[in-house]
């Protein structure tokens, strides 16, 4: 039974995305290409087209297995990314317990905590911007509504 679970399904980026689609893509016309070799031995096309297909068969299969492999690079490299993103909101909960000595002593060292604690930091200087939201601390000033002309 341990063989039919699937896995939880982790979000991918566009990109490994795309190069999946890929490498799908060049299975399949491998695959047709493979039929015309096949036909092109039995007779069913002419003999001529052996050699290209061949050709054809061989670079699709090459195609399909650099970009499966670019895939699953690009897959693996976007997990990373996500649990460094959860690991570093793990450190922040931990660390806020710190004082800012110890914090100031983490930023100097650096990496994964040395962020958190630059974070942690950061809102305890200022906790007006820490609370605000990414999105509306960016957002641009809303514009004055131009009135339409009254001539009418």
């Amino acid at each position: 039974m341990g063989l039919l679970r699937r896995r939880a399904a982790v979000p991918v980026s566009e990109r490994a995305r795309a190069l999946r689609l890929l490498t799908w893509g060049c299975l399949l016309l491998a695959g047709l290409a493979l039929g015309l070799v096949v036909a092109g031995t039995k007779g069913w096309v002419p003999r001529e087209t052996t050699g290209s297909t061949t050709t054809m068969f061989v670079g699709l299969l090459l195609a399909a297995t650099w970009t499966g492999l670019r895939a699953q690079r690009q897959a693996v490299a976007d997990r990373e990314r996500e649990s460094e993103r959860a690991m570093v909101i793990v450190l922040a909960a931990q660390l806020g317990q710190q004082d800012d000595n110890t914090l100031a002593r983490m930023v100097a060292n650096g990496g994964p905590a040395g962020e958190a604690a630059a974070g942690i930091l950061a809102g305890r200087r200022n906790p007006k911007a820490s609370a605000a939201t990414p999105s509306s601390s960016r957002s641009a000033p809303p514009r004055p509504r131009s009135t339409p002309p009254s001539g009418r």
